[in-house]
């Protein structure tokens, strides 16, 4: 009787199984790649929340003259060092470079600051900041951009603020 009911189940799973269609696209293209994510964080003004102490995110630039822009407000009650850092996802050979703009209050900001650029088709060098002072209560403005921009491929952002008092 045992044996009748796991043919039966075996049976069924595989008839079940042999009917259904692939899960693969039919007629798809890997040559072109295009973002789903348009017009998010493209300005200061429009910028990505950095909400927790460690963010991870993976977009694309659209084109060279796309940006994407990034904030986090330091309310942690002490001042923070940053690390951030963006990197390029393939090896199409975008050239990224990560932007800073330290906002301290409504009158008094710095000026854009630039992490270097990344390399040509590596995606282990990154362009980065590290142990870069943000005092309590000020806001970090982060700018991804392509310096030289072949064409859409994805790149990877990280950031994470640690003390500042050892």
């Amino acid at each position: 009787m045992k044996l009748k009911k796991m043919l039966t189940v075996l049976l069924i799973s595989t008839s079940v199984f042999s009917f259904s269609q692939a899960a693969f696209a039919d007629n798809a293209t890997t040559s072109e790649v295009a973002p789903f994510v348009i017009g998010v964080g493209d300005s200061r003004e429009l910028a990505i929340d950095l909400l927790q102490q460690q963010n991870n995110f993976n977009l694309f630039l659209q084109s060279g003259e796309d940006e994407d822009w990034f904030k986090w407000t330091n309310n942690t009650g002490q001042d923070r060092f940053v690390f951030g850092a963006v990197w390029p996802r393939g090896y199409a050979d975008n050239i990224l470079e990560l932007g800073a703009i330290v906002k301290y209050n409504e009158t008094r900001e710095t000026n854009l600051i630039t992490g270097g650029l990344t390399n040509k088709g590596n995606t282990g060098y990154p362009s980065f900041f590290q142990n870069l002072y943000v005092p309590e209560g000020a806001t970090l403005f982060l700018r991804v951009k392509a310096h030289e921009f072949v064409n859409t491929e994805s790149y990877e952002f990280s950031f994470t603020y640690y003390s500042a008092i050892p």
